[in-house]
């Protein structure tokens, strides 16, 4: 769908994709007032009635934990996010708890891995329960979630950008609303080393078939967005193209 100025925007955070700094970009285009964080259990959440063009809420929704996106927006909504590959987000929010009591290189051990199979044991137990509250698809609204379908995403979402192409994705996404290209954030991975956990990625892909049909539709909707000229894009801080900092990926 293409953007619509006179309704608010809704960016879904999906955790472990950098959405924390990305709050300080939706900042700098819409106004410190008129960006209405969602974090319900972590900060302070106030969505005000009567939202209109200009308006953009940004935080996390998951449907299996209460906090249901339909529920904030019933209709109407148009939604940005962007999207990590699933296993990496996976060992991603692992190593966010593991590291909670330990340090990194704990988190690279033979204790780890085991630590890692038990995680990923009980996840898959809850899948199969159909309550696993950790999965990708319960950040979506319910129609997408159901029908998975390229369709369906197109329907509700004005653009969806990729982690592994983040300078990009963000420069896309700046034309898309028309906003100028910020400073864009370098993704800093707090575990750089994930290559001991490869080994578990065909399983994780069985047990989670849902999260990966929804990542590969996305995916192909991602695509479809053109990328501007970054030489030629203004940015705003008055440069030609993008810069870098760095973050971490909440």
């Amino acid at each position: 769908m293409n953007y619509d100025d006179t309704l608010p925007l809704v960016s879904i955070h999906i955790p472990k994709t950098g959405g924390s700094s990305f709050l300080l970009i939706l900042r700098e285009w819409f106004g410190p007032d008129r960006v209405h964080v969602h974090y319900p259990g972590e900060r302070l959440t106030h969505i005000p009635e009567g939202l209109s063009g200009g308006d953009c809420i940004h935080g996390h929704f998951n449907a299996a934990r209460g906090f249901r996106i339909d529920d904030v927006i019933s209709s109407g909504g148009q939604f940005i996010t962007f999207l990590r590959d699933p296993f990496e987000r996976f060992v991603s929010q692992w190593s966010f708890i593991h590291r909670g009591v330990r340090n990194e290189e704990a988190c690279l051990g033979d204790e780890a891995v085991d630590h890692f199979r038990n995680w990923m044991g009980l996840r898959a137990a809850e899948q199969k329960e159909g309550r696993n509250s950790w999965s990708l698809i319960w950040h979506f609204p319910q129609k997408v979630r159901e029908k998975c379908s390229l369709a369906e995403i197109e329907r509700h979402f004005v653009f969806i950008g990729e982690m592994a192409r983040y300078e990009a994705s963000v420069s896309a996404l700046a034309s898309r609303l028309n906003k100028p290209v910020p400073t864009v954030p370098f993704v800093n991975a707090w575990l750089k080393d994930k290559s001991m956990f490869e080994s578990y990625r065909p399983e994780f892909e069985e047990c989670f078939a849902d999260e990966i049909d929804l990542y590969q539709a996305c995916l192909e909707f991602a695509r479809t967005c053109p990328e501007p000229d970054a030489q030629s894009t203004p940015r705003s801080d008055g440069a030609a193209g993008p810069g870098f900092s760095t973050l971490e990926s909440h």
